[in-house]
């Protein structure tokens, strides 16, 4: 399964501060990852997506590096690391890591010594304009100001787009784009399997410094038509030079991008001819309302795409992530059973669409978004000025739950639970569990190479029902998903999978699953 593994495998991603903590401090760690292995495997999960645990002053939790080459002590040691790796390997789980190459934290030795003098051999590290007015309109999302900030040792504003703290590096200095390239190799050689770049589309920006025109968006992309401080075709050369890298390394390591923009447009190109990105998310799919007909455009508007450019290019499907409302929350019917109906039909469509599907860590029981008290709030949004601060992102951060009684620490958790009667221990013994269902949905995924490496081709049945076949080598899986109220008849034969089928008839989010003889 290592040739070209990252189309085959099911992703699973883990926010480690809210998985597993074996020290009692109400944190997760890396240790806490390794323990959960035998779950993950059971699960059927292929690979593991951590975000960052390195050593940071925590501003962003993780996303504002001071050491990219340390290990936070609040999740363990390079040991540690080095630890988990061997176990995930020894069970044949990849390991991608997620690298934050956009911007440092101001504590990182490259910015103290940067920002000191002109002079310094580190300044040109980042990204500055003389003088104390900002050059442009361009803003800091975490703070809905302007994005640069002034440094009187040397007179200058820095460019920094989410948090003051958080500096962009200037990928045009030759210099600094060799020291991401070494620390990329630093993992490599370790063993890493692949990395998430961490806001990839945003590492060049325009050299003359041009505002951005005005756009009719949501908050969260602040107005602007973001031209000028993000999504230059010219970054599409450095994902090519990544790749290049991790070509230098035997079985198949991968590149995702984070490509935070919803025209799927800017997604797809970053792959280039199948020589850029290995994946690259597609945040069109993921902001779409609960419909058939809205999920089966954006996904067939994305596979052309993709298919346009190179078809070798591989497609990737996610609904959930640790920066976005969990869609248990976003799609919630208030009668439970119909919630977990339909919660295995969405898992049932990223899961079997044609490309690689990533997994967000406790979807697979259907935790939703935790409400959090003014005062324990944690992310940085929260604090941010309105309507920013509405989108904080704790309420899908919260620890994962494993017991009725929570099994994440013996110690309070940074963030609390959400309904603990939502657990992994329970949905275990439970047949019919969402839990139960997710893990049979991956196996017969693991199993069928159509429904890992098969074309696509959708089915016209109906503006409620998503139909599409997977075939490969001569073999043909069905899949159907009832989105509508109205029940769907079907010929069921061969089945492999279903939900919500009886006397012949798909219910409302039912799901089918069949080979096709």
């Amino acid at each position: 399964m290592n040739q070209e593994w990252w189309r085959r495998r099911v992703i699973y991603q883990i926010y480690p501060r809210s998985f597993q903590d074996t020290t009692g401090n109400g944190i997760g760690d890396l240790r806490g990852i390794i323990q959960k292995l035998p779950y993950l495997k059971e699960l059927g999960i292929g690979a593991v997506w951590i975000s960052p645990f390195f050593k940071s002053p925590m501003a962003d939790h993780g996303y504002d590096v001071q050491d990219y080459r340390e290990v936070d002590p609040l999740f363990g040691t390079n040991e540690d690391f080095a630890d988990l790796l061997h176990q995930a390997h020894q069970i044949d789980i990849k390991i991608i890591i997620d690298l934050v190459l956009n911007h440092t934290s101001d504590q990182h030795p490259w910015f103290q010594e940067a920002r000191k003098s002109k002079d310094s051999p580190k300044h040109d590290y980042y990204i500055w304009h003389d003088g104390p007015k900002p050059p442009n309109n361009w803003l800091a999302l975490f703070e809905l100001q302007s994005a640069w900030h002034y440094n009187p040792e040397t007179d200058e504003c820095y460019l920094s787009q989410f948090m003051k703290s958080q500096p962009e590096v200037n990928w045009r200095n030759p210099s600094l784009k060799q020291e991401m390239f070494d620390i990329m190799h630093f993992y490599l050689q370790m063993g890493v399997d692949g990395f998430r770049l961490d806001v990839a589309n945003y590492y060049l920006k325009d050299e003359q410094l041009r505002s951005n025109p005005f756009a009719l968006t949501t908050p969260n992309f602040m107005f602007q038509n973001h031209i000028y401080d993000r999504n230059l075709i010219e970054v599409n050369e450095i994902f090519k030079q990544m790749r290049q890298i991790c070509d230098q390394y035997p079985d198949e390591r991968m590149l995702i991008g984070e490509i935070f923009h919803t025209d799927p447009v800017v997604s797809a190109r970053s792959q280039g001819n199948n020589d850029g990105l290995h994946l690259a998310y597609n945040f069109d799919f993921l902001f779409q309302k609960f419909s058939a007909q809205k999920l089966k455009t954006s996904a067939q508007k994305y596979l052309t795409l993709l298919e346009s450019i190179c078809p070798k290019n591989q497609p990737n499907f996610v609904l959930s992530n640790h920066d976005q409302s969990r869609h248990q929350q976003r799609y919630k019917e208030k009668d439970p059973q119909k919630q977990q109906n339909k919660m295995k039909l969405l898992a049932t469509l990223i899961i079997l669409l044609k490309g690689t599907p990533t997994l967000y860590y406790g979807e697979e029981i259907g935790m939703t978004d935790v409400k959090i008290p003014k005062q324990r709030r944690q992310d940085p949004i929260s604090k941010a000025k309105f309507p920013i601060n509405m989108f904080y992102r704790d309420p899908q951060r919260t620890p994962m739950q494993w017991s009725p009684k929570g099994g994440f620490s013996d110690a309070e958790p940074w963030l609390p639970y959400g309904d603990l009667s939502t657990n992994v221990e329970t949905q275990l013994t439970d047949e019919n569990s969402l839990l139960n269902f997710y893990k049979k949905l991956i196996h017969i995924r693991n199993e069928i190479e159509a429904l890992q490496l098969g074309e696509i081709e959708f089915c016209e049945v109906g503006s409620d029902v998503i139909c599409f076949k997977r075939v490969f080598n001569g073999e043909t899986i069905v899949v159907m998903l009832n989105f509508g109220s109205t029940k769907f008849r079907v010929k069921a034969k061969n089945v492999l999978l279903q939900s919500g089928l009886d006397n012949g008839e798909l219910s409302q989010f039912g799901v089918l699953v069949a080979k096709k003889t």
